[in-house]
């Protein structure tokens, strides 16, 4: 077993902490194999890499469901959901994380630093909580609060601290694990489906899905490859060459395997699909409504893609759209952008006021941004102004700026991810 540059070729012994080669390139893992079965993920030993822990939470063996509703509506001939939000933490990195927290505890690793999303880091939270291996956390982007709660209830302590070894998502031993979704789908089907549409921001779940499919047709498993297509925020590297990318749902964080990625969408006949933000959020209600699946949005693309390109897909059966998160995981956020009531409404109805005078007044103070809620008959106080703002900054919706010729010294603005979320409001 070995590390192999998928850029350059170099060989590297199979260090778990080891991401990248010396030229940039991404790695993986290649060579020797387990044997047998054994429990979750490990079901797919044979694929998979020897270790002398493997560690389960029952991951894998998610559903695929026929979605009968959702294949009227889009005018498909065949089309299911491949829900991996039934996953022990609800996101689909489970897979990865039962692979590279068994990979860590093999190795002897008393500490380790997590860098990447929410998802990922709550997911290896509870796998390293079960080898007994501490996790500090540095989230990448920002996160749904319900995320950096989770991660915390598993023990993760965020840190930016040097002393422990970095493992983030782009890791080898986790794309080991991702890959492994491909193979459970053609067991399910005893079928090589038409056509998989995958949320894509990184490249690293597409890639790992194309790695798992070529594994099958290079053992004979299957005669065949499915065409991948990724569904893709506004402006994502696969399809602009522009730097700025500023979506809400699927920002793309590390672009090391984008051109896997794009090898993955070419060697297939597939391609990326955009949809925007809004797309997503109104995925996520059909979803719900239709096939009783609640999806986070950026989990939801897949579905959303599905409509984009349905004329490509309605010769494709069967097609499968994956989910890969649940929406129980970004109810804070999805509540912006729904037509709920009560007290947790209004709450967020306070905030959705609060980013609305950032919009119309920037730059404003927090007393400004009070005086103006009650104008407009809102009952607050500036206490719970600036604890809105304070939460609001955490959530990297508005940024503050010191402006040292004014008596209130800090003023506030929307950021564009603040704005991604408000045009998004449909209150």
């Amino acid at each position: 077993m070995q590390l192999k540059c998928l850029r350059c070729g170099k060989l590297y012994p199979p260090i778990v902490t080891l991401e990248k080669c010396a030229c940039g390139g991404p790695l993986s893992l290649e060579g020797a194999r387990s044997s047998g079965t054994g429990d979750g993920v490990w079901r797919y030993r044979r694929h998979l890499p020897s270790m002398e822990v493997e560690l389960s939470l029952g991951e894998a063996a998610t559903p695929l469901i026929p979605c009968i509703g959702l294949q009227k509506q889009i005018r498909l001939a065949s089309l299911y959901v491949k829900d991996e939000s039934k996953n022990p933490t609800g996101s689909y990195i489970d897979r990865g994380s039962a692979v590279l927290a068994s990979a860590i505890a093999s190795s002897g690793l008393l500490s380790v630093r997590l860098h990447g999303d929410g998802n990922y880091i709550a997911s290896m939270g509870a796998y390293l909580a079960r080898a007994g291996v501490k996790a500090l956390g540095s989230y990448e982007l920002p996160v749904d609060l319900s995320k950096t709660i989770q991660a915390s209830l598993y023990g993760v302590k965020h840190s930016s601290s040097e002393s422990s070894p970095v493992v983030s998502y782009r890791n080898p031993f986790m794309l080991e694990g991702l890959k492994t979704i491909a193979i459970e789908m053609v067991e399910q089907l005893n079928t090589v489906p038409s056509a998989v549409i995958v949320p894509t921001a990184t490249g690293v779940l597409l890639f790992s899905l194309y790695k798992g499919f070529r594994e099958l047709l290079d053992y004979g498993s299957i005669d065949n490859l499915p065409v991948l297509y990724a569904a893709v925020s506004k402006g994502h590297p696969l399809v602009s060459s522009k730097q700025a990318h500023t979506a809400l749902f699927l920002p793309v964080a590390d672009k090391t395997y984008i051109e896997e990625a794009r090898k993955a969408l070419r060697g297939t006949g597939g391609d990326a699909v955009e949809v925007s933000d809004a797309e997503m959020i109104r995925c996520v209600r059909v979803l719900a409504r239709v096939e009783g699946i609640l999806a986070e949005p950026s989990a939801a693309a897949s579905v959303a893609a599905c409509f984009r390109i349905s004329k490509r897909l309605a010769s494709s059966s069967p097609v499968v759209a994956l989910v890969t998160g649940s929406g129980l995981k970004a109810l804070d956020l999805l509540a912006y952008s729904s037509d709920a009531t009560g007290a947790g409404a209004a709450f967020h109805r306070i905030k959705v006021e609060i980013l609305k005078a950032i919009a119309e007044r920037a730059p404003i103070h927090a007393y400004g941004i009070y005086k103006l809620l009650n104008e407009r008959g809102l009952a607050t106080s500036p206490q719970l102004v600036y604890a809105y703002l304070e939460d609001l900054s955490k959530r990297g919706l508005v940024y503050s700026m010191n402006v040292a010729s004014q008596r209130r010294k800090k003023v506030f603005y929307l950021t564009p991810v603040g704005r991604s979320l408000l045009s998004l409001v449909t209150y």
